[in-house]
């Protein structure tokens, strides 16, 4: 096959950085060949792409490649917001040296978008949904023979999600595609070619398949020795501070009886979705009555009393850190336990439930989402 990219002994240091993002990277990809790369947080995944595309250069070593790069997802073209998506196409496409059949790309864009007239309001004025269509559709309607993708699936209504997947696989059949994810089922999807980064350095480098099971149970036996369910102490001991305050001021809208004592003392458990509640019963030795749930970044809080869909409720928590209070909301001191909970996706879990965000600072009962009428099935 035709080589079209290698990479020769590649190294990448960032200034100020007392070890390298990359080391010692030896890589080549023939034409069309469709190669997926994954890897922990901060392995150099996206260093990688950024290399292949040119926007950084090796810091020792050397990267030849023969064919022209397009990265679908840098945001270059919305840099001028006031533009409608119209004026942007034009502009994108023109900037891209397309001069035939422009009006059919731009119809195809709009197409794609489904967004009405509001194709040609100013870009700023759309809802965050509709900016992503348009950033999507714009960035994919011309593309050069070696495609870059950097988690590009996993926003949007359902609708959206298989409609840019559909189009990205067309993409990655008709040129030489590769694709930065941590959704395996993308890279399964789109690859038949996986690199493993791990370390800074390509630990794997086969078919999709073969690497991929090797790096689940890599990760799946990685969980389970880090994540045992020991008695920890809390590092983060002003914002928990924070959320207890919070709680004794509202006990009487959050039902709970009894002033909660803080404590420095909390179990920490790693979990996949779905399987929340069951890996709580292996802590407790049954399942709690009642959770009380914080996760920050969300800016969410969850209440559930109702004992009855204790179960349903606790698996259906979406992926992120949380801190739970279980049994907080009874007289039994013994029972109550403090958990901070790590919640992975799945590749086979369902959507994560949407929850309503709220203001911990905020002392009134508006800043409690209820979830009594939320369906976790």
């Amino acid at each position: 096959m035709n080589r079209i990219i290698k990479l020769s002994n590649v190294t990448k240091e960032y200034l100020g950085s007392s070890e390298p993002a990359l080391e010692k990277i030896n890589l080549e990809i023939s034409q069309n060949e469709t190669v997926g790369i994954i890897g922990e947080n901060g392995s150099g995944k996206s260093t990688l792409l950024k290399l292949i595309s040119g926007y950084l250069k090796p810091t020792k070593g050397s990267i030849h490649i023969t064919q022209k790069v397009e990265s679908l997802f840098d945001a270059e073209i919305m840099s001028v917001p006031e533009l409608s998506p119209y004026k942007l196409a034009k502009q994108f496409l023109y900037l891209k040296g397309v001069k035939d059949h422009i009006n059919e790309k731009i119809n195809s864009i709009e197409e794609f978008c489904n967004i009405g007239d509001r194709f040609y309001d100013p870009f700023y004025t759309l809802s965050l949904g509709m900016k992503a269509r348009v950033q999507f559709a714009i960035k994919t309607s011309f593309y050069s023979e070696i495609v870059l993708v950097d988690e590009v699936l996993g926003a949007g209504d359902i609708t959206t999600i298989k409609r840019s997947s559909d189009r990205i696989k067309r993409i990655a059949m008709t040129s030489t595609f590769i694709c930065v994810s941590h959704n395996i089922s993308q890279i399964k999807y789109l690859c038949k070619r996986c690199i493993w980064i791990k370390d800074k350095k390509i630990f794997r480098d086969n078919n999709t398949e073969d690497v991929i099971n090797e790096y689940q149970k890599y990760m799946e036996d990685k969980i389970d020795t880090i994540f045992s369910g020991d008695l920890i102490k809390n590092e983060h001991q002003e914002d928990y501070k924070k959320i207890y305050s919070w709680i004794n001021n509202n006990l009487k809208i959050l039902k709970i009886k009894n002033k909660v004592e803080y404590s420095e003392d909390f179990y920490q458990i790693n979990s996949n979705e779905n399987q929340i509640s069951y890996k709580l019963k292996d802590l407790l030795g049954d399942y709690p009555n009642s959770f009380l749930a914080f996760n920050d970044s969300r800016n969410t809080v969850i209440n559930c009393i109702d004992n009855n869909k204790i179960i349903s409720k606790m698996n259906a928590l979406s992926c992120g850190e949380w801190l739970l209070l279980l049994n907080i909301h009874e007289d039994n001191t013994n029972a109550k336990k403090i958990v901070k909970l790590t919640v992975h996706k799945t590749t086979n879990s369902d959507p994560p439930v949407i929850m309503v965000p709220c203001e911990i600072s905020n002392q009134s009962q508006k800043s409690i989402e209820s979830w009594n009428s939320t369906k976790c099935y």
